[in-house]
This record gives structure tokens, sequence and C-alpha cells, in this order.
């Protein structure tokens, strides 16, 4: 699946604007589900660009708690930030499908950077669309009930990839820090208003004015 909209860079293009001499250094590697491309606080640095699959970002307390920060879809870069501040991960990356994808070294990542402006353009655009996804659900957490922190979350899929949506409940409670049996009771009720239809992990949005609407009225 890939976010509706945003910019994305397929591996020819990339192999257009990337300078020959560095050509031979982009390798494409196949990953499945729980392959793991980094650590928290690894200090060994690549960056990955997704052709296909997804990831998940998460970051563990020292309890042991997994807290899910970001999910990587296809086109997306992974590693990116820790490369440039050369400092330890800030968080695990683990495949939650199967996939393919550019895998690059730290040096030919910044090469690439200071060469091809094209490249640094896309870095810089994917960097900022992360973090406003990012602070978009801090804000959350911070300002809404659950139920208004997932309607939101499911307006938010619903703009990037229309309907049907695919939402793994699981990580939705992951993300907003609640348990599973708490984001069933909010779909449920959901869908007994007729604002939204779940089965097997899709969603769809009804009626997107009425659900519009149901989320301003809420309390």
């Amino acid at each position: 699946m890939k976010r509706k909209g945003k910019k994305l860079l397929s591996y020819k293009e990339l192999l257009a604007i990337c300078p020959p001499d560095l050509q031979d250094e982009l390798e494409i590697i196949s990953f499945s589900p729980d392959d793991f491309f980094m650590r928290q606080n690894d200090q060994e640095h690549w960056v990955y660009i997704l052709l296909s699959g997804e990831a998940q970002a998460f970051s563990t307390t020292p309890s042991g708690i997994r807290h899910v920060r970001y999910i990587h879809h296809a086109g997306e870069v992974i590693g990116e930030i820790e490369a440039i501040t050369n400092g330890p991960i800030i968080c695990s990356v683990v495949a939650t499908s199967a996939g393919e994808a550019i895998k690059l070294n730290q040096k030919t990542y910044l090469e690439l950077i200071r060469t091809s402006p094209d490249f640094a353009m896309f870095v810089v655009g994917q960097l900022a669309e992360s973090l406003g996804i990012m602070s978009t659900y801090t804000s959350m957490n911070i300002q809404y009930s659950l139920k208004q922190r997932l309607m939101k979350f499911f307006m938010q899929k619903h703009q990037q990839f229309g309907n049907p949506f695919y939402v793994d409940k699981k990580l939705a409670a992951d993300l907003f820090g609640c348990h599973l049996r708490s984001v069933n009771r909010v779909v449920k009720d959901l869908e007994e208003k007729n604002l939204l239809e779940y089965e097997k992990g899709k969603f769809q949005i009804l009626d997107l004015d009425k659900f519009k609407d149901a989320l301003d009225h809420q309390e």
C-alpha cells in the first residue's frame, strides 16, 4: 500500500537521479514479516527506500513496553535521520509484510544528498511529512479522548488511502497507548451508529460528512 498523494521514489527514478559512480552501491533486498531493518540504540547506519511492503517503527521502554511511532509504506525512507545525525538509532524498525527495498550505506546516502538536488528534496519532503504525521499523533494523544483520536485516525487513513482502508486494531491500540478492547468498543459504537463499516481489518467511512459532523460534536 502507498500513501495517496505523497511524493514517492521508484528504483527506476532513483537510478535516473543517481550519479553513475554511485549506482553500483544501490542494493535491492527482499524482506519478510518480522525482519528487522534496525534496532533501537544501534550505532550502525543504513538507509532503506521501500519499494513494496510495510514496516513499523517503534521504541521500547525500559520495562519492555512497545510504543509504535510510525508506519512506513512503499516509497518511503527508513533510517534517513540517524544517517545524517550519525547518532544512535532512535527507533527499531521491523517489517510487517513481505517486500523489497533499496539498501544504501551511510556514505552513499550522504553523497547522494550532496550531489543530487532531486534526491535531497525527496528526503526533505519525506522528513517533513513524517514529522507532520508523528506530530499529529502526539497532539491527538494530549488533546482528545480515545474516541476522538480514533475517529481522527480513521479520517486520516481515509484521506490517505480512500475506501476501504486497512487498520490493524492492535496497532491502533499501540499508537494510542490503550488496550485492544478499548479500540473494539469504539469501533462497535461507530458501527452501531452507521458511521463506520469494519470487516477483516478493512474499514470504510460510510458518509464522510456525517462522520465529520459526529466527530465535531464529540465531547
